[in-house]
Parts: C-alpha cells; sequence; structure tokens
C-alpha cells in the first residue's frame, strides 16, 4: 500500500501580496439532513487557485447515513488554466458489532490544487468495505472494489478478507488478497496473495510495533 507524507509551511514575502482563504458553512433544514458549502481561495504570485464544492449528509437513523460530496477547481499557474471536477457517494452503517461502507467516488485528472492523494487521480471507483466482531477477541474483515484510471482505460479489481485476533496488548491477522489488473492493450495479470500482519502494544500505551507480510502463492506477477 502506497504511503504518502504531507509537509506543511509558511514563509513571509514581502513581494507576495497575494491573499489566501477558505471556509466551509452547513445549513440544516431538518434534523436529518445536512447541506454544506466550501469555498477555497488560494493565491500565490503567478499562481491563482479556486476550489468550490457542495455536500450533503442524510441521516437515515442512528446507525445508517447516505453522504454526497461535489467540487470544481480551477488554476492559473503561470498563464497555464486547468480545472476539473470530483464526486463522491458514500452509504455508511455501524453499530455494536458491524461497520460498512459502500462508495463510489471520481477525481478528474486536472482536480484539486495540488494536494491530492496521487493514486487517486484521474481514477473512478467503486467498492465496499466491512468489519463485523464475531466476539471480544475476534473479527472478521472484508473489502472488494473496482478501480479504473479514465486517461488509459486500466483497470483493477481486489477482493480481500482477513481475520483479526485480537488479546490486550497484541493483534495478529490473517488473510487473502486476490488481484486482476487489465493494463495495456487489453492484457491481463492476475495474483492471488496470503497476508499476515501483527501489532504489539507496549505497557506504556504509547508505543507500538508493527510487522506485515504479503505473499505471492499464485499469479502472472509480484504485487
Amino acid at each position: 500500500n502506497p504511503v504518502y507524507i504531507v509537509a506543511e509551511y509558511e514563509s513571509a514575502d514581502p513581494a507576495d501580496k497575494e491573499l489566501t482563504y477558505g471556509g466551509r458553512v452547513a445549513h440544516k433544514p431538518t434534523e436529518k439532513l445536512e447541506l454544506g458549502l466550501t469555498r477555497v481561495h488560494e493565491g500565490n504570485i503567478g499562481a491563482i487557485r479556486d476550489l468550490t464544492g457542495v455536500d450533503a449528509t442524510v441521516r437515515i437513523d442512528d446507525k445508517t447515513r447516505l453522504k454526497a460530496e461535489f467540487a470544481e477547481s480551477k488554476r492559473d499557474v503561470a498563464g497555464v488554466q486547468s480545472d476539473g471536477n470530483a464526486w463522491k457517494i458514500e452509504a455508511m452503517h455501524e453499530d455494536r458489532n458491524s461497520s460498512g461502507k459502500l462508495y463510489a467516488r471520481e477525481q478528474a485528472e486536472d482536480f484539486g490544487l495540488g494536494q491530492q492523494n496521487g493514486g487517486q487521480t484521474g481514477t473512478r471507483k467503486f467498492g465496499a468495505d466491512m468489519r463485523h466482531k464475531l466476539n471480544d477477541s475476534i473479527a472478521l474483515q472484508g473489502e472488494i472494489y473496482q478501480q479504473n484510471t479514465m486517461a488509459t482505460d486500466a483497470q483493477r479489481e481486489v477482493a480481500e478478507g482477513r481475520v483479526e485476533w485480537h488479546d490486550k496488548t497484541l493483534t495478529t491477522n490473517a488473510g487473502l488478497r486476490l488481484a486482476r489488473d487489465q493494463i495495456g492493450a487489453g492484457s491481463v495479470l492476475e495474483s492471488n496473495q496470503l497476508l499476515a500482519g501483527t501489532a504489539w502494544t507496549l505497557l506504556d500505551a504509547k508505543t507500538t510495533l508493527r510487522a506485515g507480510v504479503e505473499i505471492d502463492v499464485d499469479g502472472d506477477g509480484d504485487r
């Protein structure tokens, strides 16, 4: 899985007098419906970026809610203009022993202010994930999704399941991942992987040691 590190910083430049601002307002016309509007403007010398988004959340009951978001961005960097949009729809459910989510989302290649997750740029993704506690020590986890890269028509399909065991300071898990990638001129690569991991929380509860392994057991290539 990719790991992303984001570093934020501010600097003072007497020559840079552009304004950067942002905010979100929300309104609840009913107890179960919330509507939101987000606006971000980022100004720099030679670069202007704007993002406008709307969202709606419907609470079906105390355990289930639906959420939809749509946003559009425009950029002008050194005279080069670009724009793009993104949307997301989610259905989420959580109770005492189970949690799950169904989702669909799309992000255009030119969307954003330059701070988006690179792995999601120019993609459309549909999927679901779930977690169910069998008891206080054992839980089942599952995920399935299909992701399409719009510029190349490449497609990735993944189904993954794990069993997790927890006992005070030690957590272990094991499972299986099935992946299918369609790339290039219709060529297909498939892989099946065994998954295992462990996490040990030290007695001070402030430090956790983690280890994991993914082993290819069948398929056309490594993942």
